[in-house]
């Protein structure tokens, strides 16, 4: 298990690799929860878009870079509750309720890739799956999707554990 120093330690060494310009690792605004420690960004100037800081675990150690599109009680509230940032499979197990359960993946907007070759060129366009896709894939259990961005789906993700209507996992993609 990682402590408040070791935490530290580990924030300042994955901040060098990334400070510019009037960007510095926050010593103020720290939070902790049971699973990590959320160690801000500070700037000078206008808000900077993309990232607000990151999560050191401390069961492991590992670093967790997030967004800014949420608060970081938001971010730490969906990590403890066990949700990795990254890109994830979502494996649906089991349906109580199909229909509901269709709806439900469709709020999520799960876009996927399909290459395909013109050309001599071989096309990665994603798309956005239809309910008919989520349904035919639906017929044969355990379904795969996504891969889906776990940081933009949580709410929608927790509503669908809440519910039942879709007993799933993710299988976390490495970065």
């Amino acid at each position: 298990m990682i402590d408040a120093p070791q935490a530290a330690r580990l924030a300042r060494a994955h901040a060098a690799k990334f400070l510019a310009d009037g960007i510095t690792l926050g010593t103020e605004g720290i939070l902790e929860s049971p699973s990590a420690w959320f160690f801000p960004w500070h700037h000078e100037g206008p808000p900077v878009a993309g990232s607000k800081g990151f999560l050191i675990e401390k069961a492991t150690g590992r670093v967790h870079p997030l967004g800014s599109a949420y608060s970081a009680e938001r971010d730490l509230k969906a990590f403890d509750a066990g949700y990795r940032f990254g890109h994830a499979w979502l494996v649906v197990t089991h349906l109580r309720d199909p229909r509901h359960a269709e709806e439900a993946l469709r709020r999520l907007k799960i876009h996927e890739v399909t290459p395909e070759v013109a050309h001599g060129v071989e096309w990665r366009v994603p798309h956005l799956l239809t309910l008919k896709e989520i349904r035919t894939r639906l017929t044969q259990l355990p379904a795969k999707f996504g891969p889906i961005p776990v940081y933009f789906a949580v709410e929608e993700l927790d509503e669908m554990r809440r519910h039942g209507e879709v007993t799933f996992v993710l299988e976390n993609i490495p970065e």
